[in-house]
C-alpha cells in the first residue's frame, strides 16, 4: 500500500475517532493493517478504538505492537498509560506516562494520565502537581479541571476543589466527573441548596446524569426536607438501585423520621454495595444505637475509624457508643477527639456533655450542652440532657424550660414528659405536673404516680 493510502486510512479512521464512531475506526485500522501490518500509527489508532469500545486488554496488546514498531511514539506510550489507569494498573501506568514525557516534556494529557496514576497510587500532592503542570500547558483541558478537583478532595482543600470542578464545567457544561464533583464538594460543605440545585440541573441534562437523583435526596436531607428526601431517594433506588447514595439517602431520612430499623436496612444495602464505605458504616451505628444496641454500634463505629481515621463521624459514632456502655472516660477522649476533626459536629459535644455527666462532673457537662445546642439547636437529646443534668443540680426552673425545648422538637416524646413533670413537682406545681403525667399516660398508656 502505498505511503498516500495509508495516510488516507490512518486519517479516515482518526476522524472516526475524533466522532466517537468506534466500531468504524477499528474496521478501517483493522482493514489497513491487513494491507500494511509494520504501521505503528495504524496499531495506536486501534488501540485508541479497543479501548474506547470497552475492550482494554486488546486495547494493550495493540499498544504493545505500536511500540514494538518504534518506541519512541509518545501518543502510544500515553495511550498505554490511560488503559493501564482504566485497568487499575497505576504503577505500570505511571512507568507508561513517564516514558511518554521522557519524549515531550510539553505534552499535557501525558502529565494528566500521570496525575491520574499518582492518584491511584493515593501520592496525592504529586498527583495534583501533575495536573497543576497539565493545566498551565493547556487551561482548556476540562478533564484535567475535573481531575484536580479530585486531588484536592482527597487533600480535604474543598473549596478549592469545588472551585476546580466549577472551572470544569464552564469548559464542558455536560462533564459528567465534574457534575459529580460538583455536587460533592457542594455536599460535603453542607451548601445544600446549591447542591440541590446542581442536581437539578444535572438531572435536565440529556441524556440525564444517573448519580444525580441519589445526591438529591441528600441534599434534600440536608436542608431538614426529611420526608421529600425519602421520596427522592426510594426514586432513585428504584431507577439506580447500584447508586450508593440513594441507599444512604434513604437511611439518613429514615432516621430523621425515626424508622430505625428500616434506616438499618438501608445501611445494610449501603454496605452491600460499598464495604468499604465509611459514612455507611458510621450511620450504621447511630441507627444500632437508636435500636439499644450499643455493642454492635461500637464495632460499626471502629470500622468506620479504620477505613477512614481522619473523620468526625466516626469517631462520634464511637464516642456516643462508649457512653451507652458507661465508659465515660474513654468516652470523653474520643469525643474530644471528634471534636479535633470537626468542632461544628453537634452529636460530638453532646457526647461530651454526656460523657461528663457520666463522670459527675455537671458544669462541664452543662457547657458542652450549650455549644452543642448552639450548633444544633433542634437536638431533643441534647435539650433532654441538659435538663437532667440542671435538675440533678436542683436548678429546677432551668430543667423545665430545657425540658420544653425538648418537648417542642418532639411533643410525642413520653420520658421528657415525665421529667417535666417531676422538674414541677419540684417546685411545688402539683396540678401542672399532673396534667404532665397524664401526657405520659396518652403517650406511652402506662404511668402510675
Amino acid at each position: 500500500m502505498s505511503a498516500k493510502a495509508v495516510d488516507r486510512w490512518l486519517n479516515q479512521g482518526l476522524q472516526l475517532l475524533a466522532d466517537e464512531r468506534y466500531e468504524e475506526a477499528l474496521d478501517v485500522f483493522e482493514r489497513a493493517l491487513k494491507e500494511t501490518p509494520d504501521h505503528y500509527e495504524l496499531w495506536t489508532g486501534k488501540g485508541v478504538a479497543l479501548a474506547n469500545l470497552q475492550r482494554p486488554e486488546e486495547a494493550l496488546a495493540a499498544y504493545d505492537r505500536a511500540l514494538a514498531l518504534d518506541d519512541n511514539f509518545v501518543f502510544a506510550w500515553n495511550s498505554k498509560s490511560q488503559a493501564l489507569v482504566e485497568m487499575g494498573r497505576f504503577a505500570e501506568a505511571l512507568d507508561c506516562s513517564e516514558r511518554a514525557l521522557a519524549l515531550d516534556t510539553e505534552f499535557a494529557i501525558a502529565w494528566n494520565n500521570k496525575g491520574s496514576a499518582l492518584m491511584g497510587l493515593q501520592r496525592y500532592d504529586e498527583a495534583l502537581a501533575a495536573f497543576e503542570r497539565a493545566l498551565a500547558l493547556d487551561p482548556e483541558l476540562a478533564l484535567c479541571w475535573s481531575n484536580k478537583g479530585m486531588a484536592l478532595e482527597q487533600l480535604q482543600r474543598y473549596e478549592e476543589a469545588l472551585e476546580a470542578c466549577e472551572r470544569a464545567l464552564a469548559l464542558d457544561g455536560s462533564h459528567r466527573l465534574a457534575w459529580r464533583h460538583t455536587i460533592d464538594m457542594l455536599l460535603v460543605l453542607q451548601r445544600y441548596e446549591e447542591a440541590l440545585e446542581a442536581c437539578e440541573r444535572a438531572l435536565a441534562l440529556n441524556p440525564p446524569l444517573t448519580f444525580a437523583p441519589g445526591r438529591k435526596a441528600i441534599a434534600l436531607w440536608g436542608l431538614q426536607r426529611a420526608e421529600e428526601a425519602l421520596a427522592a431517594a426510594e426514586r432513585a433506588c428504584e431507577q439506580e438501585p447500584a447508586d450508593v447514595n440513594g441507599w444512604l439517602a434513604r437511611a439518613f431520612a429514615l432516621t430523621k423520621l425515626q424508622r430505625p430499623e428500616e434506616a438499618l436496612a438501608a445501611y445494610e444495602q449501603s454496605l452491600q454495595l460499598v464495604p468499604t464505605l465509611p459514612e455507611g458504616h458510621a450511620g450504621q451505628g447511630i441507627t444500632l444505637l437508636a435500636l439499644d444496641r450499643p455493642e454492635e454500634a461500637l464495632a460499626a463505629a471502629e470500622e468506620a475509624l479504620r477505613l477512614d481515621p481522619m473523620k468526625a463521624g466516626g469517631y462520634t459514632v464511637k464516642g456516643l457508643a462508649l457512653v451507652a456502655l458507661d465508659r465515660y472516660e474513654e468516652a470523653l477522649a474520643v469525643c474530644e477527639q471528634a471534636i479535633t476533626y470537626d468542632a461544628a459536629g453537634g452529636d460530638a459535644w453532646r457526647g461530651k456533655g454526656d460523657a461528663l455527666k457520666g463522670l459527675a462532673r455537671p458544669e462541664e457537662a452543662l457547657a458542652a450542652y450549650e455549644q452543642a445546642l448552639a450548633l444544633r439547636p433542634d437536638d431533643k437529646l441534647a435539650y433532654f440532657k441538659q435538663g437532667e443534668t440542671l435538675a440533678s443540680l436542683a436548678r429546677y426552673e432551668e430543667a423545665l424550660a430545657a425540658y420544653e425545648q425538648a418537648i417542642q422538637c418532639d411533643p410525642a416524646w413520653g420520658i421528657v414528659w415525665l421529667e417535666k413533670g417531676n422538674a414541677l413537682q419540684a417546685l411545688g406545681r402539683a396540678a401542672e405536673a399532673d396534667q404532665a403525667y397524664q401526657k405520659v399516660t396518652d403517650l406511652l398508656g402506662v404511668w402510675e404516680s
